[in-house]
This record gives C-alpha cells, structure tokens and sequence, in this order.
C-alpha cells in the first residue's frame, strides 16, 4: 500500500451527512429568525453571556442556580454593607431571601416597585455591582481546593493540571465548579493565611482577585492549564498564544481502523485543514471547510500503536475550537471517546481521552517560566493499557 502524504491538503474530498453540508446563508437566516435573548432583570435584547452573568446569573442556569449559590451572594451583600443597606434589600426581593418573598422576583422593575423609591435602572445597576463585587471561589470544596495539582506558579500565573471534567471557566459569575475559580480560591486562602486569619471573620477577602486564564482547554480535556494574576500578565501570555510563540504539545489516544499505520502508512506528518464552526440548531461542531474555515495547523507523530490503536503526539501551530479533534478525526484517526468527531468506546474511557502535555513560554519574554510538565491522569493511563497500547509516560520527559 502507498503511503499516506505527511501533508493533508485541505481540499481533501471528505464525506459528510447532510446535516454537515449547511451553509453559512442557511445559518445566517436561521440565526436572523431566532427569537432574540432578553435579559430578565433589566430588559436588554440580545443580551450577551458577560451581561447575563452579572445581571442575571440564575437565567443562565434555571433551575440548576442552587440555594448554596444564592447564599453567596447573600454573604457577600451582608459583608460589605450590612441587612439594613439598599442594597441588601435589592438584593433579596431580586433573589428571593427577602422576608415574605415567595421565590425569587426576576424583573428590575418589580424589584424597584417592591422596595419603593429607587427606579429600575438604579436596581438593575446594583444587581450587577454586587454580583460582580462577589468574590469567585467562596464555596469550592476545601480537600478540591487541595486537591489542585501546581504545575508552575510564579508572580505572575499559576498553572495547573486541570482535571477532565472540568470546566476551565465558570459558567456563570457565581458558579464555583471551575478550574480557574479553584485557583482564585487557593489565592485567597493563601492571603487570609498571611494575615493569620485575622481578616477572615469581618471581610470577604479577595473581591479583587480575579483570575485571567490565558487560554482554555475543552470541559472533557485535561492537561496543563495557565491562569494569570492580573490584566497585564494576561495580555502578555495570550498575545503569546495568539502568536503561536507557546510550543504546545497533547496527547491523544485514538482509533486506526481506518488509517494503516502497520503496511507502510505515514507515521507523522502535518495536517493543513481549514477549520469553520457550525450550528444547526440542535448542536454546535466544528468542520473541516476550505470555502470558509479559518487556517489551521496541527503537526502528529504516532508514538505507540497496535492493530487498532495508537497514541499520537500533537503539536497544534494555531488554537481552534476543537482543533486536534477534528483534524485527528479528519486523517482516520478519531479520538478515543470522542463521541462528536470519534468513536465513543464508554468501555475504554468515559472521556474523550486527550491531554494537554506541556507547555514552553518562549524564553525572551518569559525567562523564569520553565517547560511546563502536566503528568497524565490515571484514567488516560488506563485507557491505554485497556487497549494495549503500551507507552512509558514518566521516562521520556514529557516529550522530548
């Protein structure tokens, strides 16, 4: 059998359901004809997700905004300015601890009618300055907080190996679930350790503190994740990321039915695969689309392999959405578990099983910043003697 071109070129004829075959006019008109999202509290058409979030973080989540969350927000409010403030008050006819209310009451206009000499306006703005002004992390499990793997830390980030499963950002202000609000919790408490816990019984600590992470990783990805300290240190690693200058390299385990990689197929190569989100309505997914895609770069080499299997290294050149998933996917090599652009083997791992490995910060700018190691989860190990594919993950040193 011939083998396979190192490079894939991007006008690759490739197979896809009808559904894949949308086009962007067709997506176009649907999103014109879908009812435009108005924020419950203040009003706003075409409310963002950033709005929402301050102004009406319980829409984003329904019922799943839980009473620990609205405690939170109550805390806080107590904190910084007492039961008797306006602003306490607001607060608690809006989320529904007021005494008397039977719920919580979602219209600033309702809020304002309630407590009476304040207009709408005047409510929806202190909804989202307290919201805001309540510090991220509050309710993290203390043995999650722990439990947190620092790969690096330094002045200006923290990295960590970031469980998969976990989202890399909160899904809404209050939310607490998240990589980053786990990291902005370890701050404050390393904080009210410095002041020998004086400050913890009279203020709520860290209102300030507010996590940058510089990039993100896919909720069901693990690996190496950096979060910074401030505005000005995250503008400096992500202008790095978006200028390809971070070396980055995954891990993936996949399937080769349909890729021979034991009668003479490439074993590395680079593939050059425009890259185009789509949404149709039912799902979101990324394709592969040389019409209207944006460049993309993925250079792989197979490490280890059998009949069926093989653990391939990836080093992404650009950062799309789901970049290595659908170009592995796009070449016959899908992603263990990955039931969107894979094969979903629950048997084999309950994840797609990828892993962000290392990272290298170019030296010119980020001198004290070593390559950054994240060791491969449990779960990725088992995955991998499940299918036998045997690799030693500790000796090569993270890749090199």
């Amino acid at each position: 059998m011939a083998a396979r071109p190192a490079t894939i070129a991007a006008t690759r004829p490739r197979r896809r359901d009808a559904r894949r075959e949308t086009t962007r006019a067709d997506a176009t008109r649907r999103r014109d004809d879908a009812p435009r999202p108005r924020c419950p509290c203040c009003g706003l058409e075409n409310a963002k997700t950033r709005h929402l979030s301050l102004c009406a973080p319980d829409a984003l989540r329904g019922d799943a905004f839980a009473a620990r969350e609205r405690d939170i927000l109550r805390a806080s409010v107590v904190r910084r300015h007492g039961e008797r403030s306006r602003a306490h008050e607001i607060m608690a006819w809006r989320f529904g601890w007021a005494r008397g209310a039977r719920g919580a009451t979602t219209r600033a206009s309702e809020v304002a009618r309630r407590v009476g000499r304040v207009d709408a306006e005047s409510v929806a703005r202190t909804i989202r300055r307290e919201v805001e002004a309540t510090p991220m992390g509050l309710a993290c499990e203390t043995e999650d907080v722990e439990a947190l793997e620092i790969l690096h830390e330094d002045e200006e980030m923290t990295c960590v190996n970031k469980r998969a499963g976990t989202a890399s950002t909160p899904e809404s202000r209050v939310a607490d679930s998240s990589a980053a609000s786990l990291v902005v919790a370890r701050w404050r408490r390393r904080l009210v350790d410095a002041h020998d816990g004086a400050l913890a019984s009279n203020v709520v600590l860290g209102a300030s503190l507010v996590p940058y992470v510089a990039h993100r990783l896919d909720l069901e990805t693990s690996g190496a994740l950096v979060v910074c300290k401030n505005a000005k240190a995250a503008a400096r690693a992500q202008g790095a990321f978006e200028r390809r200058e971070v070396e980055k390299t995954y891990l993936a385990l996949c399937r080769c039915d349909e890729f021979d990689v034991s009668g003479g197929g490439a074993s590395s190569g680079t593939i050059d695969l425009a890259l185009a989100k789509r949404d149709d309505g039912a799902r979101f997914f990324v394709e592969t689309s040389s019409a209207d895609g944006k460049p993309a770069s993925t250079e792989w080499t197979i490490v280890a392999r059998n009949r069926r299997h093989a653990l391939v290294r990836c080093r992404p050149k650009t950062g799309r959405t789901h970049q290595i998933r659908v170009h592995l996917a796009a070449i016959g090599l899908p992603i263990v578990g990955d039931a969107a652009y894979g094969c979903l083997d629950a048997d084999v791992v309950d994840r797609h099983a990828l892993h962000a490995w290392t990272l290298r910060f170019p030296a010119k700018d980020f001198a004290g910043v070593p390559r950054i190691v994240a060791p491969v989860p449990d779960d990725f190990r088992r995955a991998c003697e499940r299918v036998g594919v045997d690799f030693d993950f500790d000796a090569v040193g993270g890749g090199e």
